[in-house]
């Protein structure tokens, strides 16, 4: 039973209920003497004709008055809650019934003509490159369930979402869905710059560094050591199996070092140091570049949103460059050896 069916029920409890006064007796009323019972019974007469108007306290009208000023209610509208306040209990419950029926009736028409979502472009092109930072970012354990981080991101940041659209799930499955698409989307993208940078002899593959800087700039993020390092792994993993099993096949090669390692941070950085150095030496050093890289993890806004969305994401399945700070510092001493 719902508040409203309640308040009906209580309703016709008050129409059907008897107005019959009780006895004098029960109201801690003296009786009255014989010669003061016709006096006495015109007035109840009296005071029953005329129950349809309630005095309304002076002091809570007076406040009454001024709340409605505050609020700036327009003449007609003042003077119904001023009306309203003087009416008999039961009559205001029936207007407050009303009112909700018609509010309901206003939300139900409201809802039925407003437009069919459909994801905007701003939204679109926020989940795209949001979807890049979140596949270039050192963090990440898998690149085929990095989904709830994005969806993290979508429902923090918002992002162009309209308000409550994750309560209604056939709007909310097109963002889902489109987020899906994105990032998708985003893996091929990144598998054929990886493809394009070992084109002909290694002397003229494109190095780490340029490689990199033209994968961060599709997620509008700034380009760092232990990023490098990623970009490094998943050229080297892409030299394994460039077939369409290249993601599964990178997941695993993550998984092997985690296990390996058995999640330390500092073997991790050992281990990525050593997959960027390799890298420099087979496909280009370029030691000018390696210098204006920062050794942080995170450096801006963006990745550090990203970072925080991996925080709370319920799946992000732990860290896997977490702490890979402390391999760039001897990276850059390994710049002059491989030179």
């Amino acid at each position: 039973m719902t508040a409203f069916d309640r308040l009906s029920s209580s309703l016709q409890d008050i129409i059907n209920r008897d107005d019959t006064p009780p006895p004098a007796f029960l109201l801690g009323k003296r009786a009255a003497p014989d010669d003061e019972t016709d006096d006495a019974e015109a007035e109840d007469d009296n005071s029953n004709r005329s129950p349809s108007v309630q005095p309304a306290n002076e002091n809570l009208l007076l406040h009454a008055r001024k709340y409605i000023a505050r609020k700036k209610l327009k003449t007609e509208a003042a003077k119904e809650v001023e009306k309203f306040m003087t009416d008999p209990h039961a009559l205001k419950l029936f207007k407050i019934y009303t009112l909700g029926l018609e509010l309901m009736a206003s939300f139900s028409s409201i809802r039925a003509a407003a437009p069919e979502f459909r994801v905007s472009e701003d939204l679109q092109t926020n989940i795209k490159t949001f979807g890049y930072a979140v596949l270039l970012t050192p963090r990440l354990s898998s690149y085929r369930d990095d989904v709830p981080a994005d969806i993290t991101l979508l429902k923090t940041l918002r992002l162009g979402l309209p308000d409550n659209i994750e309560r209604i799930p056939a709007d909310w499955a097109k963002v889902e869905k489109e987020v899906f698409h994105e990032l998708t989307q985003a893996r091929s993208i990144i598998k054929k710059e990886i493809k394009k940078s070992l084109k002909g002899n290694p002397t003229a593959h494109v190095d780490i560094f340029r490689l990199t800087q033209a994968l961060a700039s599709k997620g509008s993020i700034t380009m760092t050591i232990p990023l490098c390092a990623r970009v490094a792994l998943m050229r080297l993993v892409y030299e394994e199996d460039p077939s369409p099993t290249y993601w599964v096949t990178l997941d695993e090669h993550l998984a092997s070092l985690r296990e390996k390692t058995g999640g330390d941070k500092m073997k991790l950085a050992r281990v990525f140091k050593s997959v960027l150095d390799n890298d420099r030496g087979a496909h280009g050093n370029n030691a000018d570049a390696i210098s204006l890289v920062s050794e942080d993890e995170v450096v801006d806004e963006r990745q550090q949103q990203v970072d925080e969305a991996f925080s709370v994401s319920p799946d992000n399945g732990g860290v896997v460059c977490s702490g890979t700070q402390a391999g760039p510092s001897s990276g850059r001493d390994s710049t002059a050896e491989s030179t």
